[in-house]
């Protein structure tokens, strides 16, 4: 006897997929995602601590974090992948001339902006020539290509001539001599609609703030300055929707809020995590990678001889700058403040970069030596006379002299860091005084002000924008470059980074950095500290985040990728996370590569727990348990014959 008719068994496996598909359950070989509340449970919240300023603004940009934000909204030419490798983005493809006079872009022709206008080569010339009309940070990169305007802020403009558009996907650039990284500056630039910025001026926060229009994986949906902002997934992408519904970047005033916010499920991703918080946070259930990053933790010297009150900077003495080398034990601050989490560092490049396996790193740079007793020595000769129990001898005073230090508050790390060394100077009778600013305040009295200045030294983390030395060679050794508020200039090493840059041999351009290298730490121009690592830690179901380079202009190589965000999922992982071995950091390092409290509301919920997926799974069994039962006991009611009467 038949129990099931061919009609009722589809009509059960019907109802089968219906409910679990409203479950997202898997069934036989087919894995179905729920068909409700998928933003819900796709958002990404990511918390942070440097806010940045007017991070909309393409064109004015200043930090890693803002370039993180814009990229997600914005495309460039091309990206890095995950090997430092270049991967189209919107250009296709890409050629340089062979006298690296010619750089030619051939652009994807299905790209839209999110209001549904074309993306052209035009939008590319477009926003080159507003960098460099209005960018004091970046205008430098595109040098060869410039011409004098004294009424724009950075007193070049575009040479038009150097700017050919064959037609609307093609743009080529034509150089009158060469200029070795200009490839790279010109790919990594965030390209920006003409349609909607011409004529606009860029100092114009509130109109730049305003739209919301862009090219990338994620568009920019709201912004609340010191609270948070959100940009949603772009549904016209060209790569295609991205899995996650949204992105949104929470500011805490502090790394611990911020992770404890991880903790808590107020976020799923946390960037720069503090080495002492490894463990506790993979104990947690909290995933922590490590990947090599693309900065550096220093000390900056004052060369002037006086200081903003007219006093006389002990700093101006080369004799003391040496002195200092020898007192500091880098090895022993780098381990207190990021406890096997960072590689020390002698000299001005970052470890690993270079030019095809060939590391810009000068061997012959000697790592400094602690020596109390040269260094005392050293400190006497420069006019400093010290006893430990006599204090200055001149007149004493308990110390040798003062010195004023200048950091930006919210880097644990680096006050550490100088807190130790402020103990070791302490042993030679000098007195380290430590003034802590916020963000604005530290860049304007490091960075704006002009000559001379209140302090003695600034602690920063330099962050590379492009594996390309000419970008650190151009911030530290410019005059009156963004980097080159320390006074120092060296018209020698000018002439060899010039030249670096001029020429095609790539043999030569190593051996000119290297040189460079040489020279700075000869004249003891920066007390170099270590390059960390990138710290990153994120809920443990969340899968796919690519953590390498951000772009080309990123600022960091261990971060969030923005094309990696294209295809994150939700899933369930755990790993640990051990403090490498020093054998490991070497490696890393001698790599080279080819070319207080925090936000009080929230915008997302956290990921179900997996608690929560067991009760939905099981309630959702029943349901269909009981579907099942109520579709058969239907059928055979149905296929009963009626009793004779």
């Amino acid at each position: 006897m038949r129990i099931f008719s061919p009609r009722s068994v589809s009509i059960v496996i019907v109802a089968l997929f219906i409910v679990s598909a409203l479950s997202g359950l898997s069934v036989g070989t087919f894995s179905i995602h729920p068909l409700v509340a998928k933003a819900a449970s796709t958002a990404l919240v990511i918390g942070y601590t440097n806010e940045p300023t007017n991070p909309m603004n393409a064109i004015l940009l200043h930090s890693p974090e803002a370039w993180l934000m814009l990229s997600l909204d914005d495309d460039s030419l091309l990206q890095w992948d995950q090997n430092l490798v270049l991967r189209p983005d919107l250009a296709v493809s890409w050629n340089e001339s062979a006298n690296g006079l010619q750089y030619t872009f051939n652009l994807r022709h299905d790209v839209n902006w999110s209001d549904g206008a074309p993306l052209t080569a035009y939008d590319v010339e477009y926003t080159i020539a507003a960098i460099i009309n209005y960018s004091t940070d970046h205008s430098s990169f595109f040098d060869g290509m410039t011409v004098p305007d004294p009424s724009n802020p950075t007193g070049v403009t575009i040479n038009s001539s150097v700017v050919s558009i064959p037609n609307n996907y093609t743009i080529v650039f034509n150089l009158p001599q060469p200029y070795a990284p200009l490839f790279l500056n010109i790919a990594g630039a965030a390209i920006i609609p003409e349609h909607i910025f011409a004529g606009q001026n860029f100092s114009n926060t509130s109109f730049v703030n305003s739209q919301f229009i862009g090219s990338g994986p994620f568009i920019f949906s709201q912004y609340v300055p010191g609270n948070y902002l959100t940009l949603t997934a772009n549904p016209h992408y060209w790569g295609g929707e991205p899995d996650i519904s949204s992105v949104t970047f929470k500011v805490y005033q502090t790394q611990a809020a911020a992770e404890i916010a991880l903790q808590d499920g107020e976020v799923n991703f946390v960037q720069g995590v503090l080495p002492q918080d490894v463990s506790t946070l993979n104990k947690s259930g909290i995933d922590v990678t490590t990947e090599p990053s693309w900065n550096i933790d220093f000390m900056g010297y004052n060369f002037g001889t006086h200081l903003a009150n007219g006093a006389f900077n002990p700093l101006s003495i080369l004799g003391v700058r040496e002195a200092i080398s020898q007192v500091v034990n880098v090895s022993q601050v780098v381990s207190t403040a990021y406890d096997g989490y960072a590689t020390p560092i002698n000299q001005v490049w970052i470890p690993f970069f270079g030019i095809n396996g060939e590391s810009f790193t000068n061997s012959s740079v000697p790592w400094p030596q602690v020596n109390l007793t040269n260094a005392d020595l050293l400190l006497n000769e420069s006019g400093y006379l010290w006893t430990p129990s006599g204090g200055n001898v001149s007149n004493g005073a308990q110390y040798r002299f003062n010195l004023n230090t200048i950091l930006e508050s919210g880097d644990q790390q680096q006050l550490t860091e100088v807190s130790a060394i402020q103990q070791m100077l302490y042993s030679v009778g000098i007195n380290l005084i430590i003034t802590i600013t916020d963000s604005n305040t530290f860049f304007q009295d490091v960075y704006l002000t002009p000559q001379p200045v209140s302090w003695n030294l600034y602690g920063p983390s330099f962050i590379s924008e492009s594996p390309d030395p000419d970008f650190m060679a151009t911030f530290m050794l410019t005059p009156n470059g963004p980097g080159d508020s320390t006074g120092y200039n060296s018209t020698q090493e000018q002439l060899l980074a010039l030249q670096a840059d001029e020429t095609g041999n790539n043999t030569l351009r190593v051996q000119l950095y290297r040189d460079i290298a040489g020279i700075t730490a000869s004249q003891y121009t920066w007390l170099w500290l270590d390059n960390p690592l990138e710290l990153n830690a994120y809920a443990s179901d969340f899968h796919g985040f690519v953590l390498g380079p951000e772009g080309i202009y990123s600022g960091d190589e261990g971060i969030l990728s923005p094309w990696s965000l294209e295809n994150v999922t939700v899933g369930s992982t755990t790993t640990t996370t051990t403090a490498p071995s020093s054998s490991t950091v070497a490696t890393t390092s001698s790599s080279s590569v080819t070319s207080s409290a925090s936000s009080t509301t929230s915008t997302t919920t956290a990921a179900p727990s997996n608690n929560t997926a067991l009760y939905e799974g099981v309630a959702a069994a029943i349901v269909i348990v009981v579907i099942i039962a109520g579709v058969v006991l239907f059928m055979r009611r149905r296929g009963q014959a009626p009793e004779p009467a």
